[in-house]
């Protein structure tokens, strides 16, 4: 089953700890397939390398929305 944007915010975003659990642990950012290609033929900043290259294993069209642990796992 296929939520929607709208299903989200209807139901489980409608609830005031999970907006203020996510207010509070997660950043949300996005990134374009080029810019992580780069990043991750960067040879200066191997961490940063690291985590470019485990987003683009995973990546694939069309991803809306990809969840990532501070190390980077996917």
């Amino acid at each position: 089953m296929r939520s929607s944007g709208r299903t989200l915010r209807e139901t489980v975003l409608e609830s005031s700890p999970v907006l203020a659990l996510l207010n509070q642990s997660f950043i949300s950012s996005w990134s374009l397939v080029k810019e992580l290609e780069d990043l991750q033929a960067d040879e200066n900043n191997l961490d940063l390398s690291q985590k470019a290259r485990l987003h683009l294993e995973q990546y694939s069209f069309p991803v809306e929305m990809m969840v990532v642990l501070p190390n980077g796992t996917v």
